[in-house]
């Protein structure tokens, strides 16, 4: 077993857990697997080392809520072993266009600078190697961690390393930003050419515009835009949901989730096309010009006050349920469920299939 679907497999034995409690344990274990795999074990040997999935999950349900009623004493006598966490501010004075950020396990937030400085701050960091330079036009900014998964651990009361960009209000060419185990925030005031942000284990939450490509990705984590515009936008995670509020999308919009549910609320763009597996979709006041499509194959299909020039709704098990804000020549397909749909001989086509749910 890799280590991403290792993790992938913890986050959804641990679902009923707070999402702070579980986001601590990626940490300690992700970091576990990659503190063996620095001292020559293969990947897949590193994981088998860590224990069964099964195993470890139980016992940390068990353990939950005892870990953080801990003794005073004791918790000091364990945060007394960790080393000091440092805080560090740089100011940029050279001009850039482009950003990149490579993080290892720190939340990475953009924010809006208030005082019209550019300056990143590296919060909490310990046994962290940093690099801030600008190199043709571009902004870099990276950490190496130098230390063991111990070095970030007080009796599973992580605190968590952070990166914070605060840009001036200006146009940027390029934003890209890829982090292993840490969420990515980036706040609302900014404007780039595109968007391009890539996580293993964390969330995603981004409310700043691109004239261009917007691109999200989370192998475990969910996905979070609002009130944005942008080009083109693709979001897509593994193991979490999707939201998509108050957007409007020049080209198309394509979500992909594969244990997770799908929000579109407010949105508009020329084609919309949202892939579910386990979850539900759900749409409320989507108008695309041309075409939506949504499926899922295990959830239920809720569109309501949408339209599109032609609709493709499909689903294996889940129940289908639309409201168009036009007529359409609609045709639908249930292989056990009950179907109600209007008689309509005019307008755009919507397809609506499912094995065995309803359509209404």
């Amino acid at each position: 077993m890799s280590k991403t679907e290792f993790l992938i497999k913890l986050r959804e034995k641990l679902s009923g857990l707070p999402k702070e409690e579980i986001a601590d344990r990626l940490i300690f274990y992700g970091e576990m697997i990659d503190d063996r795999i620095e001292e020559g074990l293969t990947e897949e040997e590193a994981v088998s080392e860590i224990g069964s999935v099964d195993e470890i999950a139980t016992q940390i349900l068990e353990e939950n809520p005892a870990s953080k009623t801990v003794s005073a004493d004791e918790r000091e006598k364990r945060e007394s072993r960790y080393q000091v966490f440092n805080n560090e501010t740089i100011d940029i004075s050279e001009e850039f266009r482009d950003i990149e950020i490579n993080a290892n396990t720190e939340d990475v937030t953009v924010h809006l600078s208030n005082d019209n400085i550019c300056r990143v701050a590296f919060i909490d960091s310990a046994k962290q190697k940093h690099t801030v330079e600008v190199r043709n036009g571009t902004l870099y900014i990276k950490t190496i961690n130098t230390g063991k998964w111990y070095d970030h651990i007080a009796f599973f009361s992580i605190r968590c390393p952070k990166i914070e960009l605060y840009l001036p209000s200006k146009y940027y060419s390029s934003l890209i930003i890829k982090a292993n185990i840490g969420g990515v925030d980036v706040d609302a005031g900014l404007s780039f050419g595109s968007i391009d942000v890539s996580v293993v284990t964390g969330d995603i939450s981004c409310s700043s515009s691109a004239s261009g490509l917007i691109n999200l990705r989370s192998t475990t984590g969910e996905i979070s835009i609002k009130s944005i515009s942008g080009g083109e936008i693709c979001l897509q995670t593994t193991t979490g949901d999707v939201e998509a509020r108050s957007v409007s999308c020049a080209g198309d919009i394509e979500i992909s989730v594969l244990t997770g549910d799908a929000t579109l609320e407010k949105v508009s763009c020329r084609c919309a096309t949202v892939n579910g597996t386990t979850g539900d979709v759900h749409m409320s006041d989507v108008k695309a010009e041309e075409v939506i499509t949504a499926g899922s194959k295990f959830g239920d299909l809720v569109l309501k006050k949408c339209d599109a020039s032609e609709l493709s709704l499909n689903s294996s098990i889940g129940d289908i349920s639309a409201s168009l804000l036009t007529e359409k020549r609609i045709i639908a397909k249930s292989s056990i469920g009950d179907v109600r749909v209007p008689s309509s001989m005019s307008g755009g086509i919507c397809k609506a299939t499912t094995n065995d749910g309803d359509i209404k």
